[in-house]
């Protein structure tokens, strides 16, 4: 019997050269063309008719929320709540927001959209002008808020729960989910397709099982291009059109955001990338991957215990998330005694990294740390490697397990040392193999989110059938919330969502990069770090 291959995963296409170019371009303030990748959304007109409720044997029609502002209705279900001053990193918003074919059996899509950054050139230690701050809009719920999963007599749109009107999103024959990406992005052929990609290959291996009591999983992503108003667009379509079950694993900023709107709607987001920490601190959010901020302090606390450093440099992305990533490691340092000589904020959009280069030479650190979007740190390690420069005792960042980054980077930065904190250990015997049978042209194309999209997607299988044939929303977050997940053989981590405070992750790994053919057949160049496999948040 041939492997099933995902026809979400058929268009895949990217390759170390897409990659690259990507890179360039965004990169050099041109326009960034979104490769192929796994599966590029499919441009359709803006006033699409609301979908059905999810139906393995019918494809899900292919949907465009439209790229104005949602409008703001508080009371509606699916109605944003509005953010106050949230603006997403500096790139222009190339195309609409787009919603590409959830259902296994959709057709392949077209063209993708072009997204064209826009340059920044901030002086060398000194923030950008107007700095972006994805995720900087409503209010988190804070850590120790009960959550009061009690299932509720009513649906989300008002009607009776029985056990003949399903939960919304929940037919006879589909379980519909939706995701938020952004899809034409810097670097997101690299990184958005492969998370969504993941998911759909645990909901073909589970369809092809006989789905969650018979019903088949399927997924609409749409694309915010990084733009917050877009965001809230393909929220309020989701929500309130396609009628969605719940949000699952996919890459934007409005994760950093989104809490209350989930809360008001009644709406778990499960598997949600993790990147801000109040996306661990609220109830209706089940994050995949270690918060920003808590990598730093791991990654801060490994330094200075085994690198036998004093003096550090520091670059992150000019977010104001990480900027408190910056803060965080700072805190631990000095408990140290290290000090961090120059810190630099590197824009997403920013056409030429060589000024920040030299002025962290002038500097001199002995070692340099990273936080944040892999776009801008790998742009500055090209312009140090032409420059010939290198700290004496190496580069520590974070979001580095990526097949392709070897190739991306090339050998300057890895033969003068460049070591990565990361959430799982690489790669799993259970996700290989599920990569080989249902999705390869996942091949090379994994990292460290698709790896947690993939865990938490499973987590979501073994408790919706846990659940049981009459499935809602409190009661599968009543389970995932019951007790520890294992996140997949040879991913060697636990998720713990305790009710009231799922942020709970402090374990990470470290890796050493050592060459760069960095994919999962190659010769094993991401290896665990000489000093010292282990890192751990003990700070907070």
């Amino acid at each position: 019997m041939s492997p099933k291959r995902s026809p979400r995963l058929a268009a895949a296409g990217i390759t170390m050269l897409s990659g690259i170019l990507l890179l360039a371009a965004c990169s050099s303030g041109g326009s960034n063309k979104t490769e192929a990748g796994l599966r590029a959304p499919a441009a359709s007109p803006s006033a699409a008719p609301a979908a059905p409720e999810a139906n393995p044997t019918t494809p899900a029609a292919p949907a465009e929320a439209s790229g104005a502002p949602a409008a703001q209705a508080p009371t509606t279900p699916g109605a944003p709540v509005a953010s106050s001053g949230a603006a997403m990193p500096a790139t222009k918003a190339a195309s609409s927001a787009v919603a590409s074919p959830g259902s296994p059996g959709a057709a392949k899509s077209a063209a993708s959209a072009n997204a064209a950054p826009t340059p920044g050139k901030p002086a060398p230690g000194t923030p950008g002008a107007s700095p972006a701050t994805p995720g900087g809009g409503g209010a988190a719920t804070p850590v120790g808020k009960a959550t009061g999963f009690a299932d509720d007599p009513t649906k989300v749109d008002g009607s009776p729960r029985t056990t003949e009107s399903p939960e919304v999103g929940v037919s006879p024959t589909g379980i519909k989910f939706g995701g938020i990406s952004f899809n034409t992005y810097p670097m997101a052929n690299i990184l958005t397709y492969p998370e969504i990609g993941a998911v759909q290959m645990v909901w073909d291996k589970t369809n092809d099982e006989g789905g969650i009591f018979g019903r088949k999983m399927s997924i609409i992503d749409c694309d915010d291009a990084g733009d917050a108003s877009r965001s809230r667009s393909c929220y309020k379509k989701e929500v309130q059109q396609d009628k969605i079950f719940a949000f699952t694993s996919s890459v934007t900023w409005y994760t950093g955001e989104a809490g209350p709107d989930l809360e008001r709607d009644k709406i778990p987001w499960i598997g949600n990338w993790g990147f801000f920490t109040r996306e661990w601190n609220h109830p209706w959010m089940f994050p995949s991957h270690a918060a920003a901020v808590h990598e730093a302090h791991a990654n801060a606390e490994w330094i200075a215990k085994n690198l036998g450093v004093k003096k550090v440099g520091y670059l992150y992305t000019n977010i104001p998330e990480m900027n408190l990533a910056r803060k965080a490691a700072e805190e631990v340092f000095a408990k140290f005694g290290v000090q961090i000589v120059k810190a630099i904020p590197l824009e997403i959009s920013s056409a030429d990294q060589s000024q920040n280069v030299i002025a962290m030479r002038t500097a001199n650190p002995e070692h340099i740390m990273h936080s944040g979007y892999p776009s801008p740190i790998v742009k500055w390690m090209i312009d140090a490697s032409q420059q010939d420069y290198w700290p004496a005792k190496g580069v520590t960042t974070n979001h580095f397990i990526i097949e392709l980054i070897g190739k991306v980077l090339g050998e300057y930065p890895i033969q003068h040392g460049l070591s990565t904190v990361t959430t799982f250990n690489i790669w799993g015997d259970d996700y290989t193999a599920n990569i080989e049978k249902y999705a390869p042209n996942m091949r090379e194309k994994s990292h460290h989110n698709s790896q947690g999209a993939w865990g938490v997607a499973n987590i979501f299988v073994k408790a919706a059938k846990e659940v049981g044939p009459d499935l809602t929303r409190t009661k599968v977050m009543k389970v995932l919330e019951s007790r520890p997940w294992d996140m997949g053989r040879g991913f060697d981590q636990t998720f713990v969502w305790k009710p009231g405070n799922h942020d709970t992750l402090r374990d990470y790994f470290m890796f050493d990069i050592t060459c760069t053919d960095t994919t999962m057949k190659g010769p094993g160049c991401f290896k665990p770090a000489k000093a010292g496999f282990r890192a751990r948040d003990n700070t907070d």
